[in-house]
């Protein structure tokens, strides 16, 4: 599924991965951001966390002009919750 030019994919058990090429540098900060909008959408409906461009992987996806970002915690249901909130089922 693809929003504002993101990949969002739910591996079927709890984790959502928002995806992003071709991030020009000096729109970087501003594309995590929106990546991490998108995420909000998707409650955790057990346990979870965020990970993906923080630390590390921030620098690294910096240089590749790459955003990814994933949120665990999120079951198949809720996934299709977070989807209807932005107009997709």
């Amino acid at each position: 599924m693809k929003i504002n030019g993101f990949e969002i994919t739910h591996d079927g058990k709890q984790t959502v991965t928002v995806l992003k090429g071709g991030v020009q540098p000096e729109l970087f900060e501003q594309e995590v951001a929106a990546a991490r909008v998108l995420l909000s959408r998707f409650h955790t409906s057990r346990p979870g966390s965020v990970w993906g461009c923080d630390g590390i992987g921030y620098g690294i996806q910096q240089q590749r002009g790459v955003v990814r970002i994933c949120k665990s915690g999120v079951g198949p249901v809720i996934f299709k919750h977070g989807l209807a909130k932005e107009g997709y089922e």
